[in-house]
């Protein structure tokens, strides 16, 4: 039984040391790593214009300037950045039918006013200017069904007009809530 013992407390000694780090060193993250892809170039592949004073659900659309896909639904959300002034901050959400890489139609669903924190629409900015928001871009995020819209704020200083609004970055939800 000593035999077994020192020969035991041996091996401890001598293996360990070796073989332990050839264990560390072969373990590797899971996950697999992500490559960057460069995309080389884009193609235009299609194009359709909103014929000029399209009326949607009482509403002017127009000033569309950004675009984002919710893919599991096949639904576009597109933001309206015409501050106010025809009608309150927007979004739309419309089906996009895509027939041989060729856009068919563009299919508005709704129209969802942008609100504030205080749950109510932002200003005009021809009347009140500093309530007022400048939509500029939309992200939906499907992880958590919500969207994250930008506005480039104001800097206008003339005679009867004071704004100074900071650029900002809004999360909302597929209502339009703050």
């Amino acid at each position: 039984m000593a035999y077994s013992i020192a020969t035991t407390r041996f091996m401890r000694k001598l293996v360990f040391p070796f073989v332990f780090p050839v264990f560390l060193f072969s373990c590797s993250n899971l996950k697999q790593s992500i490559e960057n892809k460069s995309i080389s170039s884009l193609k235009l592949l299609s194009s359709i214009e909103i014929p000029f004073e399209t009326q949607f659900q009482n509403t002017k659309v127009g000033g569309l300037s950004g675009i984002d896909y919710d893919s599991k639904n096949d639904l576009y959300y597109l933001i309206c950045d015409d501050r106010s002034v025809f009608n309150d901050s927007r979004f739309y959400t419309a089906k996009i039918p895509l027939i041989e890489n060729k856009i068919q139609s563009i299919d508005f669903q709704s129209v969802i006013t942008l609100k504030n924190e205080s749950a109510t629409a932002f200003g005009n900015w021809n009347t009140t200017p500093n309530t007022s928001a400048d939509p500029e871009d939309m992200r939906y995020n499907p992880k958590i069904n919500t969207l994250l819209w930008s506005s480039e704020g104001a800097r206008a200083v003339t005679g009867d007009k004071q704004v100074l609004q900071n650029p900002s970055l809004n999360f909302t939800d597929l209502n339009g809530n703050f």
